[in-house]
């Protein structure tokens, strides 16, 4: 609800409220309002993903966050628990470890299986100016 701006980089669209709110429309390349007076910085997307902005510009949604941009929120906060720059990524064996607790926890709440065969949102809505995009 409320004020946002609309957001189209290739085949993704998605809202956010961290460039003023003036119910704009922007694409791959646009310029943009800086956040927290920056013109680098990526937006934790809620449809997932982080949308990166360089030189005050929309430059890509990518599905993993950017180790040289600042993490914010899609309401332009500064995100406090996300340590930046970023840690080193975790061994495939620690990544593995980590799956397995949370597989394991995920079972003790829901029971065998909890989230098999869930889709995810789709990642791109059909609107007018995604579809000239495609052609």
């Amino acid at each position: 609800m409320g004020m946002f701006d609309d957001i189209h980089t290739g085949n993704r669209c998605g809202q956010t409220k961290a460039f003023g709110r003036t119910l704009a429309h922007y694409c791959t390349g646009d310029t943009v309002d800086p956040v927290d007076g920056r013109t680098h910085v990526q937006i934790a997307m809620p449809d997932g993903g982080w949308l990166h902005v360089r030189d005050g510009r929309i430059h890509s949604w990518q599905e993993t966050p950017a180790s040289d941009l600042p993490p914010y929120d899609n309401f332009g906060r500064p995100l406090s628990g996300l340590a930046w720059p970023y840690p080193p990524d975790p061994s495939p064996e620690e990544a593995a470890a980590q799956q397995r607790r949370v597989h394991a926890q995920l079972t003790a709440i829901f029971g065998e299986h909890p989230f098999e065969d869930i889709p995810r949102r789709p990642a791109h809505l059909d609107c007018g100016t995604c579809a000239g995009l495609r052609h």
